[in-house]
């Protein structure tokens, strides 16, 4: 009896014992595909995830020389983690501290506390939804390494209420297609002007001439410089008269020429205020 019961005792402890060296094999091939999904992880930018695995296989149940190596590894992601602090503040300036943050439509915990948000490197598209405003939207590109980037989010102003037109704040409007005077014009009307100028007044001067020598009845044997200063003011004259015609002519053509531009005209209720 005694010996059976010894006998008993020896099973118990001999299946004790295969349960506890099954039960840690289990463990550390656990702790060994941990740390290889770490490394890929890590390997292809997923940076969160291998964080994740590594940490895994470096806790104390695993076997002393995986979980040193999974150290090793778990500082080098730790390192090269990048991470983002997400502020916001209103239209006047106040810092906003209610509100739902997405950040590649998955919403974070964090929202707007202050605190860093750990992120994958590479572009990350930010959300921020507010009660009573519209949401906001960026893009953000993290480098490896970059710690607590800060991005700060601010609410649009508002659009001031329309003022009804007064007669001290008239509405304005403009008037397409009305033509503008080019200076090339004026200068050429200018022009215009002097030359019908210049004939009248070369012309007067001539005839003042010819009654002269009417006057002196020396026809047809006048002097020679007398009738020469006659003809000359008469073909000073002339040639005022052509240059003044040239340069109407010229400044009519410049005129239908030149391009249209648009007129801002000042709307009141007695009608057209002024024109711009």
């Amino acid at each position: 009896m005694k010996r059976a019961r010894i006998l008993g005792m020896a099973f118990v402890v001999a299946a004790s014992f295969s349960v506890g060296e099954a039960s840690a094999q289990r463990s550390a091939q656990t702790c060994v595909t941990a740390s290889e999904e770490g490394q890929v992880a890590q390997k292809s930018g997923d940076l969160l995830r291998a964080r994740e695995r590594l940490l895994l296989c470096a806790a104390e149940s695993c076997p002393a020389v995986v979980r040193t190596d999974c150290a090793v590894w778990m500082r080098e992601v730790e390192l090269a983690l990048p991470s983002l602090v997400v502020s916001a503040s209103d239209e006047d300036g106040h810092d906003v501290f209610e509100g739902t943050l997405e950040i590649d439509g998955k919403r974070s915990v964090e929202s707007l506390s202050g605190k860093a948000i750990p992120l994958n490197p590479g572009r990350h598209a930010v959300r921020l939804i507010v009660p009573g405003h519209g949401p906001l939207d960026e893009s953000v590109l993290l480098a490896e390494g970059e710690k607590s980037r800060v991005l700060h989010l601010r609410f649009p102003l508002r659009a001031a209420p329309a003022t009804p037109p007064t007669e001290r704040n008239p509405p304005k409007g403009e008037v397409k297609g009305s033509p503008g005077i080019p200076p090339v014009s004026i200068a050429l009307f200018g022009g215009a002007l002097l030359g019908v100028g210049g004939f009248a007044t070369f012309g007067y001067l001539g005839s003042k001439e010819v009654d002269k020598l009417d006057a002196s009845r020396c026809k047809p044997d006048c002097a020679v410089d007398d009738v020469s200063r006659a003809r000359t003011f008469f073909l000073a004259a002339d040639i005022s008269l052509a240059v003044g015609i040239v340069c109407a002519g010229l400044g009519v053509w410049t005129l239908l020429r030149a391009p249209t531009r648009a007129r801002t005209v000042v709307v009141t209720p007695g009608g057209l205020r002024g024109v711009f």
